[in-house]
């Protein structure tokens, strides 16, 4: 796999991580308690499209320079959903990303192709010709 896919994947799953850390801090704003760990199951639900409703799991990246609510964001050609602005996602075997624990990837990470084969968090999915997904290891594998 050459490193633009491979830094591809690594922002894409920063981004990822960033957008569900955000949700469930939000979630829980309101609270008094700021010691609460957030500990279990980001479950993520299967992203869908209705219209110009995006429901579900999904994320958009950022242009270099961009801004969250005027773009410009990543085209992503093998993408329907906002014009490719939008990126579904699916749940993975375990449902979604598990705090606490790892879900390391498995061995191979990739097949011949450069695909991820990790499964766990969420299933594989196009981005720019080359599925991509999420693991959690102790050690980064590209470091």
């Amino acid at each position: 796999m050459t490193r633009r896919p491979r830094r591809a994947a690594s922002v894409i799953a920063v981004v990822l991580m960033a957008t569900l850390t955000a949700a469930c801090s939000s979630a829980g704003a309101g609270s008094t308690d700021q010691s609460r760990k957030l500990v279990g199951l980001f479950q993520l639900t299967p992203g869908a499209v209705d219209g110009t409703q995006i429901t579900g799991s999904w994320f958009r990246m950022l242009q270099p320079g961009g801004t969250v609510a005027k773009g410009p964001y990543m085209i992503n050609a093998d993408s329907s959903a906002d014009s490719g602005k939008a990126t579904l996602l699916a749940p993975g075997t375990a449902g979604g990303l598990r705090s606490g624990a790892y879900q390391s990837q498995p061995s191979p990470a990739f097949d011949s192709h450069g695909n991820s084969t990790a499964n766990a968090i969420m299933t594989p999915t196009k981005f720019f010709g080359v599925e991509f997904s999420i693991s959690t290891n102790p050690v980064d594998p590209q470091t």
